[in-house]
């Protein structure tokens, strides 16, 4: 009898759909468990919007703010008609509830997971593309703006599908695949506006890579991805022009106003190192995008390497300067595009397996290496810690000391923080240099090398794991304003607005039915006005944002104006508006059910001078 040589297939190979649903799953759990209440922004403008359209008080195809100071009012003009559909077909589906507005983005962001799979198994091994899941599945970014409810994690789905339907077509010279990713382009455009656009930018890498190949049938393939790219372009001028047939140019107009704003042509804009410096930290020295830095650069490394190879790289490049025109747009929220982390699984990926194989087949002490500046990395990322992220720190703080850790970590890091780095610097050379030398067979190489790995995926879980459950950072935003929109409900009379917020002007409007003034848009005398005349009673001021009260300033928990934030991006105090809130209303924040020295908000109720 002879036997069949059947080669024995690994471990990832056999079980990798399993792992892979597996990932999916965390994936969704993280970005739906405990997340909180409405941001006070996108999500509760879009959850607004797909409510007005289900009671058909608004045009969903051209959607336009109520001329009020709110935040998406004074006549704004809505361009992104498909941004609130899928909020709209959730609040259909699930009623008007908290869950329905955040289920969409946590959605299509647990199935970006599944897209990034599929692409990066097409390119490369089973094992890069279940690693730079299980990456992309519980990195802090992510998590962060799908449990929020806003456009990235379409943004997002849209760019892998647009990837994914392009390569295949010149792959494969199915000419269709153009035409399926020129789809998506649109569906992008019309949710995201110019960050639609964004894709096209990312591919350039990857189709002068196909220029270069000049085979036979290439001619042909680019007139069909160029066509298919042209259409979307022509397709949304005819709906920004459309509305001309009945005098309305306001869309067309709106169009020039947005075009602006993409190129940093404001006031409120600020320089491009200030957009890369900010927005509560630099892009790269933040805990916030996991501990796969290291790793990523890593990877970097290899892809430069190795650019001439096929594809290998270009997948990297594309992704990494797919954020360049949000930066351009010398914007102060350049982190919120959170579509970089495409690139950075990606190539955290890579470098892990490259050179986990280099070390089992060379003894390379590469894989030491990175794993000892990954552990240095983020010792130096603990320290600066409170100085990167005040507001975060906060909330850390406070957790530590529930914790009984928060003693150690001061002494660690802050009083014997240079001891600390030289014996971990020590400790990881020596390490590394005792691997290297040490006789081990290559199984036993493969089993220390994938323990060293799995620590390495348990650290990056944990993360993401204490965030969410603990509501610390980005992941939760407080349902207490939930508890204050009842209690405004329950009092109004016959206000016209409900109040006067400042970043939660859009869930207050969403809670109340009646929309909310921002104190950008309003002065003392209009307040005093509109309070006197009975349409207007009660004062929101918030001390969870980092940008404080957007509008009103930055205050400590006291109301006292913290001057040491004044200038800093996003962030201007007005004085005299506080001045005019303390002599003109009472604190009612115990009323609300919320404690009076509560972390998140204070509210004021408007009392006239006579009857004080």
């Amino acid at each position: 009898m002879v036997r069949k040589n059947r080669s024995k297939k690994s471990f990832i190979e056999e079980y990798k759909y399993i792992i892979l649903i597996t990932i999916i799953l965390l994936g969704f759990f993280l970005r739906m468990y405990n997340s909180g209440g409405l941001s006070g922004g996108d999500d509760s403008e879009y959850a607004k919007q797909a409510m007005l359209i289900l009671e058909g008080k608004i045009n969903p195809f051209y959607i336009k703010g109520p001329d009020e100071p709110i935040s998406w009012g004074n006549n704004y003009v809505f361009i992104r008609p498909m941004a609130p559909v899928p909020y709209t077909i959730s609040v259909a589906i699930f009623g008007n509830t908290t869950f329905a507005s955040k289920f969409p983005a946590a959605l299509i962001s647990t199935i970006n997971i599944l897209l990034l799979f599929i692409i990066l198994k097409r390119y490369y091994s089973n094992e890069i593309a279940l690693l730079a899941s299980f990456f992309f599945a519980v990195n802090p970014f992510t998590i962060a703006f799908s449990r929020i409810g806003i456009l990235n994690p379409f943004l997002m789905f849209y760019l892998l599908l647009i990837f994914l339907f392009v390569f295949k077509g010149f792959e494969e010279k199915k000419n269709y695949c153009f035409y399926l990713a020129g789809l998506f382009v649109l569906l992008s455009q019309l949710t995201t506006q110019f960050r639609g656009l964004v894709p096209l930018v990312g591919l350039l890498p990857y189709l002068y890579l196909q220029y270069r190949k000049k085979e036979k049938y290439w001619k042909v393939q680019f007139l069909h991805f160029f066509t298919a790219m042209a259409l979307p372009a022509i397709a949304y001028i005819g709906y920004l022009l459309l509305p001309f047939l009945w005098g309305d140019h306001s869309f067309f107009e709106q169009f020039f106003v947005m075009a602006g704003k993409a190129v940093g042509r404001t006031e409120t804009v600020n320089t491009i190192t200030t957009s890369i410096l900010y927005n509560d930290g630099p892009v790269f020295l933040t805990p916030f995008m996991g501990i796969i830095f290291i790793p990523a650069l890593f990877g970097l490394y290899h892809c430069i390497k190795n650019i001439g190879d096929k594809i290998n790289g270009v997948l990297v490049f594309s992704a990494i300067i797919t954020p360049i025109p949000f930066f351009l747009q010398k914007q102060i929220a350049p982190l919120r595009q959170d579509i970089i982390v495409f690139a950075f699984v990606f190539l955290a990926a890579t470098g892990i397996m490259i050179f986990k194989r280099s070390y089992i087949k060379e003894k390379s002490i590469g894989l030491s290496i990175m794993g000892g500046m990954t552990i240095l990395y983020y010792i130096i990322i603990l320290k600066i810690f409170p100085l990167l992220f005040p507001a975060e720190w906060i909330f850390a703080q406070q957790m530590m000391e529930h914790l009984n850790l928060y003693g150690y970590y001061k002494m660690v890091f802050s009083e014997y923080f240079t001891l600390f780095f030289l014996m971990a610097m020590i400790c990881l050379t020596s390490i590394s240099l005792i691997v290297y030398w040490i006789r081990m067979s290559k199984k036993t190489r493969r089993l220390l090398a994938s323990a060293v790995i799995g620590i390495f995926l348990i650290f990056n879980l944990i993360i993401p794991i204490a965030l969410t459950t603990t509501r610390m950072a980005y992941y939760y935003k407080p349902s207490e304003i939930e508890k204050i929109a009842n209690y405004i409900n329950n009092n109004l009379k016959e206000e016209t607005y409900s109040c006067v917020a400042g970043i939660y002007d859009k869930s207050l409007y969403y809670y109340t039915e009646k929309p909310c003034a921002v104190y950008a848009y309003v002065n003392e005398e209009w307040m005093e006005e509109k309070a006197d005349a009975g349409e207007l009673s009660y004062f929101l001021i918030n001390l969870y944002s980092v940008q404080g009260t957007w509008g009103l300033g930055k205050f400590n928990q006291d109301l006292t104006i913290d001057e040491s934030s004044e200038g800093k991006p996003g962030i201007k105090n007005y004085p005299e508006k506080l001045e005019w809130l303390m002599a003109n209303t009472v604190d009612v924040t115990e009323e609300t059910g919320l404690s009076k020295d509560n972390p998140y908000f204070r509210l004021r109720r408007y009392v006239p001078a006579q009857k004080r």
